[in-house]
């Protein structure tokens, strides 16, 4: 009986880890997605502050 408990916990341990590993995969996709996304707005905002001059 503590066998097949063990080996429960082992699968539930490994599901949470391949959940984990997926999630922090998606949350930097979307990372990146926030990080290019804020670059082209600096450089949009150069780039406007450059065309109109101050």
């Amino acid at each position: 009986m503590k066998n097949v408990l063990s080996i429960i916990s082992l699968i539930i341990i490994m599901c949470g880890l391949a959940a984990f590993v997926a999630g922090f995969f998606m949350l930097a996709k979307w990372l990146g997605f926030v990080m290019l996304g804020v670059t082209l707005y600096f450089i949009g905002s150069s780039f406007s502050n450059a065309i109109g001059g101050d």
